[in-house]
């Protein structure tokens, strides 16, 4: 937990050093698709699988917006003889955005928010899925292609259980309208 604390704190110091405006500020939604890098922390073990990303958003004012996010599942991890899958990744959250300061610019983001995964495991022995809910932190960079549309490279960690964690890589694009 203390690894999502301290990229939060980062993250909100940058938000804080650059303003409080949005990329784009004349449009009331965005919505942000990419492929995930998974790597499911549970015990000893870390499974590593691939999503492919979609979150939708309404700002709220300036520089705020709400967003929800869901990810789809590529493929899934075995070690041994255990099969284990990320069938669903699920978010809601507040998202704080410093300003762009040009159509090709650069500016920093985070989201917090609610967590939820159904994660499936199987092996010769056991069968089991369940949901998992808890919290998600993210941390990540925009880069500006013209007016609405911008590049996204962002770090999220997922914490559904206290021995579940699921760090994340993405690399996105964003479509504002």
């Amino acid at each position: 937990m203390s690894r999502a604390r301290n990229i939060i704190k980062l993250a909100i110091a940058a938000f804080a050093a650059m303003g409080t405006s949005p990329a784009v500020a004349d449009t009331p939604y965005f919505a942000a698709f990419g492929l995930e890098k998974l790597s499911a922390s549970i015990s000893d073990s870390t499974f590593e699988s691939y999503s492919l990303a979609v979150q939708a958003g309404h700002w709220i004012k300036p520089g705020v917006g709400m967003e929800v996010g869901a990810n789809i599942p590529v493929n899934d991890d075995t070690i041994g003889s255990v099969n284990f899958a990320i069938e669903g990744l699920y978010t809601a959250g507040i998202r704080l955005e410093g300003p762009m300061a040009s159509r090709r610019g650069t500016a920093a983001f985070v989201v917090a928010g609610f967590a939820s995964a159904k994660i499936d495991a199987v092996s010769n022995f056991d069968q089991a899925s369940d949901w998992y809910h808890g919290y998600f932190a993210t941390a990540g960079l925009l880069v500006g292609i013209n007016k609405t549309s911008q590049v996204s490279v962002k770090y999220s960690y997922h914490a559904v259980d206290a021995a579940i964690r699921i760090p994340a890589v993405q690399l996105g694009y964003r479509l504002q309208f």
